[in-house]
């Protein structure tokens, strides 16, 4: 039981401390979630343009 509240609480720490994303930036999950042209580089979870723009 006390490892399962460990896991909680830390993924509630670290699921916290998450970066903003700033204006003019998209922040996605998946390609689809992109405007048209860019694609979703993950782990970050931001839209770019293919040539890393």
């Amino acid at each position: 039981m006390s490892r399962v509240l460990g896991l909680l609480t830390l993924f509630a720490l670290t699921s916290a401390c998450t970066p903003a994303i700033p204006d003019g930036r998209f922040a996605c999950a998946a390609d689809d979630d992109c405007p048209p042209g860019q694609r979703c580089a993950l782990p970050r979870g931001r839209c770019h343009l293919p040539d890393g723009g």
